[in-house]
């Protein structure tokens, strides 16, 4: 399989070399890294200098014996909690800041939730340390972007269920105090291993696809299919995610792109990963694994191993796209795929998948509840706009394949989607509607979408029929087929 990308630009460069600076007083006149060790002592952890801590209001200081799921252990064995904020004197710039917290107390979830501003706008929220690292005393990262005109940045922490707490925080600069005018941000290159079907590269992507642009024809594993034509979105000074253990959600500004950078080897990690918010977002690549079970109970089955879930923006912006292309989600142990919450941006948002593989859904029955536990390869849900997909294959499923829910939080007009070469097989002993729509193909009924179905094949499990695989299936899919295709579209 080729799920080979490379992503070149010299803003990732820059915000990766940053993050091993060593620490310079916050006095100095231009931007400059600044760093905090929260209720500790100074110390160093992955190149950059940690100062003692200083600068916050109220709150104490607590220490942990044990840290899991970093490298900087030390870093967050001291924190501070109960502090009503910190105001930290930096040169005035935009800065990308990174709260780095652990859960030292609670072994559940909903004990302690807390929300962050930054200069007055709130940045994280309801936050809960202990559901988002998926137990006690493990390392959990938040970075946002904010800009400081004052000469300090303020930093709010308001407690919902318990006391905010933190144990360090790293502030990068992303502009100095006094930017070259004449000096423009540079425009990220985007380069992928070239499929024989594509007539049109990543790297001359246009801001904003054309939903109806006609596609391009090629060849795919000996297979001539109907290739579409849009691209990835041309990104602007983006802000650069690297995903790892510690660095499992992400979650950007409305007005800054983002670049999801992946690292060359699979990340078999309890929960997956999680990408709120960013104007235009482009990730190419990345391997999601799951090896085992990761969830203390049942009922955490799904989102601790879901290997990868899309939120847009908590407020309408303007109109923007996510495009993920190559990614594959691996493993023997999936209980959720892809999920996509579009949130506010139901009217605006666009998505794009490419090439993307899903290795398996599982799903179990409690015995006596009537419900079942584990999900779909993709879950969309409170729109998207406009969904594109191009190549998606994901085989023994032993639920569900797409389950499409564009209204379930909504209403109102959405625009067209498209589906095309994606091949779903259903697992050997079982599966369930593996094409589920809820609402219409009818784009003048209030929950309808017009959608474009090409080279769409289905294999059900465990001897359903194409009635039972399908919902429903003369009335939404009856441009699917149900079989297997002759060559598979995702190699």
């Amino acid at each position: 399989m080729r799920f080979s990308r490379t992503i070149a630009t010299a803003v990732a460069t820059a915000a990766l070399a940053g993050s091993a600076a060593v620490c310079v007083p916050a006095s100095a006149a231009t931007a400059s890294t600044v760093a905090i060790n929260a209720g500790g002592k100074a110390l160093t952890a992955s190149g950059t200098g940690y100062s003692a801590d200083q600068y916050a209001t109220g709150g104490n200081t607590s220490t942990l014996s044990t840290v899991t799921g970093t490298s900087d252990t030390a870093l967050y064995k001291d924190v501070r909690y109960g502090m009503s904020g910190y105001s930290i004197p930096v040169a005035n710039g935009t800065y990308d800041v990174t709260l780095k917290m652990v859960e030292n107390y609670w072994s559940a979830a909903g004990k302690r939730v807390f929300d962050v501003s930054a200069e007055g706008t709130q940045v994280v929220s309801d936050l809960d340390l202990f559901q988002a690292a998926g137990a006690k005393n493990k390392a959990v990262d938040r970075t946002f972007t904010t800009t400081v005109k004052d000469g300090k940045l303020d930093l709010g922490f308001k407690a919902d269920q318990d006391n905010a707490t933190v144990a360090a925080i790293l502030i990068t600069p992303k502009t100095t105090a006094t930017p070259a005018p004449s000096a423009p941000a540079p425009t990220p290159v985007v380069t992928a291993n070239p499929r024989p079907t594509s007539g049109t590269p990543l790297p001359t992507a246009t801001p904003t696809p054309t939903p109806t642009a006609t596609p391009s024809t090629g060849t795919t594993s000996g297979t001539t299919t109907d290739r579409a034509s849009w691209k990835a979105p041309t990104l602007q000074n983006p802000l650069v995610w690297v995903p790892s253990a510690s660095q499992r959600y992400f979650k950007a500004p409305a007005d800054r792109d983002v670049l999801i950078q992946w690292p060359s080897t699979a990340l078999d990690v309890q929960g997956g990963f999680e990408l709120t918010g960013g104007r235009n977002v482009v990730s190419t690549g990345g391997t999601v694994k799951f090896s085992k079970r990761y969830f203390p109970s049942m009922v955490d089955q799904p989102n601790n191993n879901r290997c990868l879930k899309i939120n847009g923006n908590d407020k309408l912006g303007a109109p923007r796209t996510v495009h993920v292309e190559g990614f594959h989600c691996a493993g023997s142990h999936i209980w959720e795929g892809i999920n996509v919450d579009s949130k506010a941006e139901r009217a605006v948002l666009t998505v794009q998948f490419r090439d993307i593989r899903v290795d398996g859904v599982h799903v179990e029955y409690p015995g006596g509840t009537g419900k079942h536990i584990g999900g779909d390869a993709l879950q969309v849900w409170n729109g998207p706009h406009r969904l594109f997909i191009d190549g998606f294959t994901a085989k023994n499923l032993e639920y569900q394949g797409f389950f499409l829910q564009p209204y379930q939080f909504g209403t109102g007009k959405l625009g067209t989607w498209d589906i095309r070469n994606v091949n779903l097989e259903g697992a050997a002993s079982r599966s369930a509607y593996i094409l589920w729509l809820a609402g219409t193909r009818n784009a003048n009924d209030s929950n309808g979408v017009q959608i474009n179905v090409k080279n769409v094949y289905v294999q059900p499990g465990g001897g359903r029929t194409r009635a039972s695989s399908l919902w429903e299936a003369d009335k939404d899919w009856y441009d699917v087929t149900i079989g297997k295709p002759a060559r598979d579209f995702v190699s």
